[in-house]
C-alpha cells in the first residue's frame, strides 16, 4: 500500500495537513478544527437541539473525564468510544478547554 507510487501523494498531503493542524500551537483555527466533529452530534457550537448532550458551557474537568472514561470503553458504548480513542492526552485537554469556554 504504502510501496504503490499512486498512494504516496495523499500520504504525504495527510501527513503535511496533520503537522499544520495539530503541530502544537493554540490558536483558535487549529483548536476548531479539533472540536469541528463535535458540532455534528452536540449541535453548533456545541449546542444540542436534542438528545444528544450540550457541551458549550460543561467545565473542562467533566468533559476531560468523559472523554477519558470514552477512551478506555467505560460505559455504555457510543460513536464516542472510538472518537476518543483518536485524541491525544494534549488534544482531550485542548478540547475541553476549549468547549468550557464557549456560551
Amino acid at each position: 500500500m504504502i510501496n504503490n507510487k499512486k498512494n504516496l501523494p495523499v500520504i504525504i498531503s495527510l501527513l503535511f495537513f496533520h503537522s499544520v493542524v495539530y503541530c502544537g500551537d493554540d490558536t483558535p483555527r487549529q483548536i476548531e478544527s479539533l472540536v469541528f466533529t463535535c458540532y455534528t452530534c452536540h449541535g453548533p457550537e456545541g449546542k444540542s437541539p436534542g438528545k444528544i448532550p450540550e457541551l458549550a458551557g460543561t467545565s473542562s474537568e467533566k468533559i476531560k473525564e468523559k472523554l477519558n472514561a470514552f477512551r478506555q470503553d467505560l460505559g455504555e458504548p457510543t460513536i464516542m468510544n472510538r472518537i476518543a480513542r483518536g485524541y491525544s492526552e494534549e488534544e482531550i485537554v485542548r478540547i475541553a478547554d476549549y468547549l468550557a469556554g464557549l456560551k
